[in-house]
């Protein structure tokens, strides 16, 4: 799954605060959410369904934003342009063996400046490939090299 390092990062359970100014998009698409229950129209389980979709992304972003608050992890390397664009490379074909050497190509650096780069954002020393794609020392990537 693209989405497991991502999950690995996250605690269990996590709590929204909806009072503070940063919660504006997640009380929105909850009153959204509210409103299209209430009215029972046509199509209202469909729009209720995506805006729960819209509304598990925004409380991802507002868990990632306290959670990956930090300058090391893999959301910190996300922040970085350069990691970013290798990670979204690697997600859009996680069959693929990727090298390094294929991944710093993308970043647009040299294999040891990207290796230093994802060290430093990441805290993780090495780039280990499995056959599922490139990942770090995370729980899923220690459980395919099992």
């Amino acid at each position: 799954m693209a989405a497991e390092p991502l999950f690995a990062l996250l605690p269990p359970v996590f709590r929204l605060n909806l009072d503070d100014a940063s919660s504006q998009l997640l009380r929105t698409t909850f009153d959204l959410i509210a409103r299209e229950s209430a009215a029972g129209g046509l199509g209202g389980g469909f729009i209720m369904s995506r805006l729960s979709d819209v509304l598990f992304v925004q409380a991802l972003r507002t868990c990632c934003a306290d959670v990956g608050g930090g300058t090391v992890g893999w959301i910190a390397a996300l922040r970085d342009p350069r990691l970013a664009a290798a990670m979204e490379e690697l997600h859009a074909d996680l069959a693929h063996p990727w090298t390094v050497d294929e991944l710093a190509r993308t970043a647009g650096m040299s294999r040891s400046a990207f290796a230093a780069l994802f060290k430093e954002r990441t805290g993780t020393p090495r780039w280990a490939t499995s056959r599922h794609g490139a990942c770090t020392g995370s729980r899923s990537c220690s459980a395919r090299r099992r």
